[in-house]
């Protein structure tokens, strides 16, 4: 059972995330979501929806429709995922667990909830060899 005490819920430490690695995952995410059409995009990270930082989410201005912090986001109890500055329906994408397979290979646990019930978890492999990425090449449910 979850605590509903504060001081019991851990944020995730943000530098765990925060790499090369994970920028290369979430863009290909974003680009595979383009088909769902959102208008926004939340990123969060860890089983406790921690916000990456300002200087991260700077990362993907070039990406659109625009990344913000989860933060930025409600969801009021029709499921919706809204923008909270614009009105505008959006997804959160959820980087909850980066575990390494092998040296410089990684799965990458992601929930990806677009509004209405429920969301979808998946498996990312992803690839690090030598500063080149490779990779998501598998996506399988968790």
């Amino acid at each position: 059972m979850l605590s509903t005490n504060p001081k019991s819920i851990i944020a995730s430490n943000v530098a765990d995330f925060e790499s090369d690695m994970t920028e290369s995952l979430a863009r290909q995410i974003f680009q595979d979501l383009q088909k769902s059409r959102p208008m926004a995009f939340f990123l969060a990270f860890g089983q406790q929806m921690t916000p990456p930082s300002a200087e991260f989410i700077a990362r993907f201005n070039n990406v659109q429709p625009p990344v913000r912090n989860f933060q930025a986001s409600v969801m009021p109890p029709n499921g919706m995922i809204i923008d909270t500055a614009t009105g505008r329906m959006g997804a959160i994408v959820q980087i909850i667990a980066i575990k390494p397979v092998i040296v410089g290979v990684f799965d990458v646990e992601v929930a990806i909830a677009k509004g209405g019930p429920g969301g979808e978890r998946f498996i990312y492999r992803v690839s690090e060899f030598g500063g080149e990425m490779a990779g998501p090449k598998v996506a399988k449910p968790a």
